[in-house]
């Protein structure tokens, strides 16, 4: 029976994977959607703009995909890019200096939803050797936060849910058979 319920469980999981798909009838990757939010008691001034400008970022990033806005599409998904990438930067900047630095968001979890957004963006905009190379980067963060799933839940610091693992997950499995063709320098 408890088999049975986890693989309704999974099933369910895929399906809802797929009706976010299905929201924007004009990209196949998944989109991490979920705004990060603020949490006390203390929080930086880095942390702060880090997580602002991430849900500036992701507000962005959703507008251009709604079929109403296709004449702005490509400057609203760039102006997402260099919004993203300004919170990439941060985010490896602080991680260098000190891992424990954000407090109230898991810096890796702000640069997975990066690095996925910023991956489905570059596919959307034509670019797909780009969007191929950032994806591939999220695998061994996922496949760590897989091996250490139990773990995590049993704290009370699982990051992501399930829907959003299979999202990411799902999108890197698609980028497995897919070369990856450097550029001339």
């Amino acid at each position: 029976n408890n088999d049975n319920d986890n693989d309704n469980n999974k099933t369910r999981n895929v399906q809802s994977v797929h009706k976010t798909k299905k929201h924007h009838q004009d990209h196949s990757f998944y989109i991490f959607q979920r705004g990060l939010k603020v949490e006390a008691p203390v929080i930086s001034s880095v942390e702060l703009s880090a997580i602002i400008t991430f849900n500036i970022a992701l507000a962005q990033h959703l507008l251009a995909l709604d079929p109403k806005r296709q004449e702005q599409k490509i400057r609203m998904l760039e102006q997402a890019v260099q919004l993203y990438e300004c919170i990439y930067k941060t985010c490896t900047m602080q991680m260098s200096h000190d891992a424990h630095a954000f407090h109230s968001v898991d810096i890796d979890l702000m640069v997975l939803a990066v690095v996925n957004n910023l991956a489905q963006i570059h596919y959307e905009i034509g670019h797909p050797q780009i969007a191929v190379s950032l994806f591939r980067q999220l695998m061994p963060t996922l496949q760590l936060y897989k091996d250490h799933e139990d773990m995590l839940r049993d704290e009370g610091e699982l990051l992501i849910d399930e829907n959003e693992y299979m999202g990411l997950f799902l999108n890197v499995m698609a980028c497995q058979d897919k070369p990856v063709v450097a550029t001339a320098a």
